[in-house]
């Protein structure tokens, strides 16, 4: 598939899976064990922030690979539970947050593949958004 093809898979899936919250949309654009992990990734982040919203603000593909640099925005509303927050998680704290991320989809036969793909999110900016880490002194 080009390039292009390819940008036009992975904006379908954030606009209709991430936004729209179709998870039918995920079964048919990604390889099984992707779908299951991003249905288990947006409940997570849903669950925490039900009005969260992703804008795409610059892709770029080269062969199977497209690369997407996007901001995840929300109210955190519901308990946010992420695998490196002490059990429990984080109780809502009503804050409006806008994090940074980037998202690398590796895409095989029209389907977004597991292996290949990664993402790297602003945790921390997110922590300090919610003010569950302290800010940095001031120089």
């Amino acid at each position: 598939m080009s390039a292009a093809a390819n940008q036009a898979i992975i904006r379908r899936f954030l606009t209709e899976v991430w936004n729209g919250r179709d998870l039918a949309v995920a079964d048919e654009l990604c390889a099984p064990a992707y779908a299951r992990d991003e249905r288990r990734a947006l409940a997570a982040l849903t669950r925490a922030f039900p009005d969260l919203w992703l804008t795409v603000d610059a892709q770029v593909a080269g062969g199977e690979t497209v690369m997407t640099s996007a901001t995840l925005r929300g109210t955190h509303e519901g308990p946010l539970a992420l695998s490196f927050l002490p059990r429990g998680g984080l109780a809502p704290t009503d804050a409006r947050i806008a994090v940074r991320a980037v998202f690398v989809h590796r895409i095989i036969g029209n389907q977004i593949q597991q292996e290949g793909s990664w993402s790297i999110v602003d945790w921390l900016g997110l922590l300090l958004q919610l003010g569950a880490y302290p800010a940095p002194p001031e120089s």
